[in-house]
């Protein structure tokens, strides 16, 4: 990130070469990898030391002339419209984006609350459990080393108002900070605060979004 955030989003190269024994070159690898910090406090989130404030989107890949599915005109269209708007950041509603994404977003610094496809649960038996732990670990896997995830996400509006949502959001968090403890955890829910058991044991989230119903 850069001071101006309309300008954000450096990447550097980093270049992989094998050689044989006589060093003579096999071939070579390049990758661009992005470098930033996150911290947060009582009050802020940080971006390389500087407050950052979320101005974005719950976004949707859908088009109204394509429908779903990886179009590299509409997501260059899409993502210069995000920044068009004035907006810095979007949550992937509601499961990890194709790799073309995330590295559109790396490249353009728009900052990404990356979302494990985990929408509406109800019931919180194990065999879901188990799913959703997957879907956590493959997730991270994958894109752990992008510049532009700051956030992951652990769900969309499950049924947290019920009993078993308190020790089942409990162990994915664990999880979930056990995988990488570098980045801070959400999860959207639409019951009021109240009513929601996920909210009881208040080190599993450092936001909880709120959508009162």
């Amino acid at each position: 990130m850069v001071k101006n955030d309309t300008d954000a989003g450096y990447l550097h190269t980093l270049v992989v070469t094998l050689t044989d024994a006589t060093l003579r070159t096999k071939d070579v690898y390049r990758l661009k990898i992005g470098i930033r910090s996150v911290k947060w406090t009582n009050t802020s989130l940080l971006i390389n030391d500087k407050p950052f404030y979320f101005r974005g989107f719950g976004r949707h890949e859908d088009f109204n002339i394509r429908g779903k599915g990886i179009d590299n005109v509409m997501i260059v269209k899409d993502h210069n419209l995000v920044k068009w708007t004035g907006a810095n950041s979007y949550r992937t509603s509601h499961y990890p984006y194709a790799e073309e994404i995330m590295d559109l977003t790396d490249r353009l610094g728009i900052v990404v609350i990356d979302e494990c496809p985990a929408v509406s649960l109800n019931g919180f038996g194990s065999k879901l459990l188990s799913n959703h732990m997957q879907s956590i670990r493959e997730l991270i896997q994958r894109d752990k080393n992008r510049a532009s995830v700051i956030m992951w996400s652990v769900g969309n509006e499950p049924q947290s108002q019920q009993p078993a949502a308190e020790n089942y959001f409990k162990e994915i968090t664990d999880l979930t900070r056990t995988l990488d403890s570098e980045r801070p955890l959400t999860l959207v829910t639409n019951q009021g605060w109240s009513n929601d058991k996920t909210v009881s044991n208040e080190r599993n989230f450092f936001f909880q979004s709120i959508s009162e119903k």
